[in-house]
């Protein structure tokens, strides 16, 4: 990862959300950006997981975090509600 910094110290936030069906490596995307490594024994997600990467880019700091939902069907709702509940934090 980057160096450590707060939201408010960044000049940019990014989020993304990985959706997709379950085992499909949407887990091992999270790990493989946030550090570097890939896992084989990954198991499923519950609900909603994320990690963020400090990057910077010239002289701006930026963070971008990544959302990972569980494909479970039955996690769906969770995962959606999670989302709309980041998004309005604002």
């Amino acid at each position: 990862m980057g160096d450590a910094f707060n939201d408010d110290e960044c000049d940019y936030l990014f989020k993304a959300v990985l959706i997709g069906d379950s085992g499909v490596g949407k887990s091992n995307l999270l790990w493989r950006f946030s550090r570097n490594e890939f896992r084989l024994d990954s198991k499923p997600t519950i609900g909603v997981e994320f990690a963020y990467r400090n990057i910077r880019v010239g002289d701006k700091l930026i963070k971008a975090q990544i959302w990972d939902t569980a494909g479970q069907e039955r996690y769906t709702h969770d995962s959606q509600q999670k989302v709309k509940e980041e998004k309005n934090k604002k």
